[in-house]
């Protein structure tokens, strides 16, 4: 992976990056526990997302689409311990399930 120069970008933004990379090895660092929160289908989806989220990033160096992509997989970690939260989702008016 292209390491990038030192300064680029926040402090706190470079380090969710190299957690990320850190997770992809197969070890949640502190701040990713909630990886292990996922349903084991959503641990393999995770991974397949962030790799392709970090191959992005490695070429553009903009890490918004990562950053959004770990927020999002955050909130489904708290709903996977939390079904009756996905079930009140799921029964608001406004709620359209994703379909690949």
């Amino acid at each position: 992976m292209v390491a990038l120069v030192a300064g680029r970008l926040p402090r706190d933004t470079q380090q969710r990056i190299d957690d990320a990379r850190t997770t992809l090895k197969g070890s949640a660092p502190k701040g990713f526990e909630w990886v292990e929160r996922l349903s084991r289908v959503h641990q393999r989806q995770f991974a397949v997302e962030l790799y392709s989220a970090l191959a992005t990033f490695n070429i553009s160096e903009d890490p918004n689409e990562l950053v959004n992509l770990l927020e999002a997989w955050e909130a489904t970690a708290e709903m996977d311990v939390a079904p009756e939260v996905a079930a009140q989702m799921r029964a608001a008016k406004d709620y359209r399930e994703w379909k690949p």
